[in-house]
């Protein structure tokens, strides 16, 4: 797993390509994007009022100190890699690889403000299910908002910190709860790929090539990848969820290359013509 700081995913591949054998590629039953940026701004307005009046709270106590101080400082701090580590957390977990945690990815993007502070984290290629990609999502709000306010109850001597990073979190939580409803919405037995949602023709395995640019820009990468569904006693960590669709989420697995179609060749002289390779 790697760390980056200031790159963005656009930067290392600025396209990313692929073509399916079976089934078909889904659009999201909403802009989710801009969706997610209007969500945010009103997030994070939510949360500067929440945050002013608490604190006009809670500096008129008689307990309040510079030790509750330094703890609200170093918590905020730390907020985003506690966040995306948590993501992080639940990919481990699930049996998932993690590739990179891009921290300030967007920092020079004309993205909103909220979104360029942020960071993401990339998996290995795999096939996740609705569930996984609702959980993978809300993960963090479970950890270090609902969580967080509950122990609020339990150690009150620890309250204004707690309540700080419990809040701060569900401020930077818009862009995940809107992909997490968007999950929601999507037909049964949707997987998520390579970010977009996929329809397999049936629980067969089946088989996506996928083309990028390689990281010094120079060549195009041609890979192939197989999928094949696993059952509930082959998963590592959490176990699939009964009820869910019969394609549950699984890892990817590598391959030779099959010859290039003719799809294949039209998409690798777009990549030339796109990139004057």
């Amino acid at each position: 797993m790697k760390i980056t700081f200031f790159e963005s995913e656009d930067t290392v591949h600025p396209r990313i390509s692929y073509l399916q054998e079976r089934g078909t590629w889904l659009s999201a039953p909403f802009p989710v994007w801009k969706i997610a940026e209007r969500v945010g701004i009103l997030f994070t307005v939510l949360v500067a009022v929440s945050l002013v009046l608490y604190f006009r709270y809670v500096v008129n106590q008689p307990d309040f100190g510079a030790a509750d101080i330094a703890a609200i400082l170093i918590l905020w701090l730390l907020y985003l890699p506690l966040h995306e580590f948590s993501h992080v957390l639940f990919y481990v977990l699930a049996g998932y690889g993690v590739d990179t945690v891009r921290f300030f990815p967007d920092v020079r993007s004309k993205k909103p403000l909220f979104q360029r502070l942020g960071g993401s984290v990339y998996t290995l290629l795999a096939a996740f299910s609705r569930a996984e990609v609702v959980m993978g999502r809300l993960f963090p709000l479970l950890l270090l908002t609902v969580l967080l306010l509950v122990l609020c109850l339990a150690l009150p001597e620890h309250q204004p910190a707690l309540f700080l990073l419990a809040i701060t979190n569900l401020g930077g939580s818009s862009y995940d709860i809107c992909y997490a409803a968007a999950a929601l919405l999507m037909p049964r037995g949707a997987v998520w790929i390579g970010g977009a949602w996929y329809q397999p023709a049936d629980d067969a395995p089946f088989v996506i090539c996928r083309f990028r640019l390689t990281p010094d820009h120079k060549a195009v990468q041609y890979q192939a990848f197989r999928f094949a569904r696993r059952k509930a006693t082959e998963r590592r960590g959490i176990p699939a969820w009964r009820g869910f669709p019969t394609w549950r989420g699984c890892t990817a697995e590598e391959i030779p290359t099959p010859p290039l179609s003719a799809p294949g060749r039209v998409l690798i002289e777009e990549f030339k013509t796109q990139f004057h390779l």
